[in-house]
């Protein structure tokens, strides 16, 4: 057998349970992984509700949730609504209290490592709202003809 492929051998058969299925071999398991990331989305959508920061004047929505196969990093993706200025000063507020989210997280959540929280905005919700308003307009032409 050649080196590489007994090594591999070696990393992904369990005496007890043989081969492990795909994605458990080395790492976590995809499921096990997703489901911490919708845990860390739940939780962080309800204490980014709980913030009391008169700054803040936009609608923050998180929308979805990566963490990395060793729970060392958590990107979370969140849209804002409201005005321009409201939304870049509400996102600047956001990644400035990632250590004090990750910290409330910690003690909400009972994982041996707490990933480091960092935050990537994303327009999808007023993209979504776009295309239903255009959607809509569409419709609205189609009955008049």
């Amino acid at each position: 057998m050649c080196k590489v492929y007994e090594n591999i051998f070696k990393m992904c058969y369990n005496s007890s349970s043989g081969f492990e299925m795909e994605g458990e071999c080395g790492s976590m398991s995809v499921h096990k992984i997703d489901r911490i990331s919708s845990d860390i989305k739940r939780e962080i959508s309800l204490i980014l509700g709980e913030l009391d920061n008169p700054r803040i004047r936009s609608i923050i929505s998180v929308v979805r949730v990566d963490v990395t196969q060793d729970l060392s990093i958590c990107r979370v993706y969140v849209s804002i609504m409201g005005e321009a200025s409201n939304s870049a000063q509400t996102f600047k507020i956001l990644r400035v209290a990632s250590g004090f989210i990750r910290k409330r997280l910690s003690l909400r959540l009972s994982l041996r490592r707490t990933p480091e929280v960092r935050f990537i905005r994303t327009n999808s919700i007023e993209y979504g709202a776009k295309l239903e308003k255009i959607f809509g307009e569409f419709q609205q032409n189609l009955r008049i003809n």
